[in-house]
């Protein structure tokens, strides 16, 4: 019996904390990152002080925000005029999607 309550203590923890269930994970087992195209956004910029755009990418609005709270604190040094950044496209020829539970920039269609 005792045993009975313990792994019945255990399995009502584990859904409490979000473990179990299918939506919580992408196909491929990661963590679920959106439920809709709404819960993404298109970035260029993979940190604070970046001196250079990167290929546009998609991340959750959510660590969009935590990112850009986190980068407003942060004193970045001015950037070199030396260096010379690749070219990569902007983000507005992008939209940011939820596909398959995870966040991805997609080419906007031309039309």
């Amino acid at each position: 019996m005792r045993g009975l309550v313990v792994t019945l203590a255990i399995v009502g923890i584990f859904t409490a904390c979000g473990g179990s269930g299918e939506s919580a994970r992408t196909p491929s087992g990661g963590r679920a990152s959106c439920a809709s195209d709404s819960d993404c956004v298109v970035v260029t910029k993979t940190g604070c002080c970046s001196a250079c755009p990167d290929t546009p990418r998609a991340i959750p609005s959510n660590v969009f925000e935590q990112q850009k709270n986190r980068c407003a604190a942060v004193e970045c040094a001015p950037a070199s005029d030396r260096i010379e950044c690749p070219r990569v496209n902007g983000p507005e020829g992008y939209v940011a999607v939820c596909k398959e539970r995870t966040c991805e920039a997609v080419k906007r269609s031309g039309g």
